[in-house]
């Protein structure tokens, strides 16, 4: 007789237990590995480095990659930054590539805790509050002042001396692409809010000219950030290879002792006063909005 085929058994759900564990012992790996990190960047006196608005930028370097908690005059939605370009050593480049692992199997199992719900109930009014699960775990660990943005974002590491670095102040958009269809179900929303029911009824009218497949682009504004523009020079042919980073962290790179800096461009002082760019001329979205109630533009058509 054939043998029965065996059937495999269902995954078992991972409990909240397992997640727990799984966060704790990431968490004492990550920081088995923070400090030593730390202790080498303000050890490796003699290489090269520089810090915005910082006196000692290997101390400030250091600082920052630590900095994983809020502070008490810092407010809820405020991320601490320090761009910098620090020469290192390379067995510091290899801590801090460890450390960044590390810091990912962390953000995954912190994450994993903030997707399920812990509920409690008052034992004077009987209420339930639900909370995630993260929060419960992280109060538990006193580790209650946690700022998860400063936690989640990798140290960037070079693999070589840079030729040129320039910082810069960025304020890129995220754009949607999205249909005609989706979008009159979201300005439809809007007309049972009286200050905007006549712009959303000014919106449809206007979707109406357009076929229900039709694309849009649904624009929204990110923060300003401080971002650097890296540069390698090309040999034989000239010319650089560009790279583009985002600088809320230092940036290190392999460095030997009295080797002098990169060519450099600081960050400026104020986000404000970062040089306006010229108007692009490869625009791929109408320059004007199409709608009055959502940030949605129209693509330009391609001349023939």
């Amino acid at each position: 007789m054939p043998r029965a085929e065996r059937i495999p058994r269902p995954a078992e759900p991972v409990t909240d237990t397992a997640l727990t564990a799984e966060f704790i012992t990431a968490w004492h790996g990550f920081r088995a590995v923070l400090e030593p990190v730390c202790a080498q960047l303000r050890a490796d006196d003699g290489r090269p480095a520089w810090a915005w608005r910082a006196a000692h930028p290997r101390q400030a370097a250091a600082d920052a990659i630590a900095n994983l908690f809020f502070e008490d005059d810092q407010d809820a939605r405020e991320v601490r930054i320090q761009p910098a370009l620090i020469g290192v050593a390379t067995d510091t480049l290899r801590l801090v590539h460890a450390l960044n692992a590390r810091r990912s199997r962390v953000k995954r199992a912190l994450m994993a805790l903030d997707r399920r719900k812990h509920v409690s109930s008052d034992p004077l009014s009987g209420r339930q509050r639900r909370r995630r699960l993260g929060d419960v775990v992280l109060e538990a660990q006193g580790l209650a002042r946690l700022h998860r943005v400063q936690l989640y974002r990798e140290v960037h590491v070079l693999d070589r001396r840079p030729d040129w670095i320039g910082f810069l102040w960025a304020r890129t958009r995220r754009v949607e692409r999205i249909s005609v269809a989706a979008l009159r179900t979201q300005v439809q929303r809007l007309l049972n809010n009286p200050p905007q029911a006549e712009f959303a009824q000014a919106d449809l009218d206007r979707l109406r000219s357009l076929r229900d497949d039709d694309m849009l682009a649904l624009v929204e504004a990110q923060p300003c950030h401080a971002r650097a523009n890296v540069a390698w020079a090309k040999t034989p042919a000239g010319g650089f290879v560009r790279r583009m980073l985002p600088a809320t962290l230092p940036l290190l790179y392999p460095a030997e002792a009295q080797e002098a800096l990169p060519k450099l461009r600081p960050l400026p002082e104020d986000a404000e006063s970062r040089a306006r760019r010229a108007a692009r001329t490869d625009r791929k979205l109408e320059q004007e909005p199409f709608l009055a109630t959502l940030p949605v533009y129209r693509y330009r058509q391609r001349s023939a």
